[in-house]
């Protein structure tokens, strides 16, 4: 019965795609999942300081998410922070500097950047109490060199072609034999 079977092997299709499964030794596999995606998860897992598995618990497992909010963040305004605040600082705006931190750390945060968002926290809390450029630097130098190799790690993870939806078979919730499974 379904109360019976292991949590994997019960959760739904993803997309009418994919079918999560638990195979004989106990390990989570992905039915219909392409050797592209297992690359990419390899890749992803295999980056220092990314805890894959917490920011995929902040999305509620929604491995397609946590990837579009990684690239996202590739392109994204928190991958500029250290120039920004920078910036603001010279043109006298120290709360949006701090605000700006503030916004990496959160988002740090919620990719499981873990080493990113202490740093990002650190520079959050000087700036609350400085907006002297120059006092500043040795730790904007701080975050913006975990940043840039956040930001290189997850560029070159990311790289992997993805497949088209359509290129995967097609499997129906109703196609499989889950007292088999």
């Amino acid at each position: 019965t379904a109360g019976s079977m292991p949590e994997a092997t019960r959760a739904p299709a993803r997309g009418g795609v994919a079918v999560d499964t638990v195979d004989d030794h106990g390990e989570r596999a992905v039915a219909g999942a392409s050797d592209d995606d297992a690359k990419t998860v390899t890749s992803l897992e295999s980056i220092e300081g990314l805890d894959v598995a917490g920011g995929l618990t902040r999305v509620l497992g929604k491995r397609d998410l946590y990837e579009r909010l990684l690239s996202q963040f590739l392109k994204g305004p928190e991958s500029q922070t250290v120039e920004t605040v920078r910036q603001l600082l010279v043109q006298g705006d120290g709360e949006a500097a701090m605000r700006a931190a503030h916004s990496l750390k959160g988002v740090a945060g919620t990719l499981g950047a873990g080493e990113l968002q202490q740093r990002a926290a650190a520079l959050e809390s000087m700036l609350k109490e400085s907006s002297d450029l120059k006092a500043l630097e040795p730790l904007l130098e701080s975050v913006d060199g975990e940043l840039a190799r956040l930001l290189s790690a997850l560029a070159n993870a990311l790289d992997a072609p993805k497949p088209a939806l359509s290129a995967a078979p097609a499997v129906s919730a109703t196609a499989v034999d889950w007292e088999a499974a």
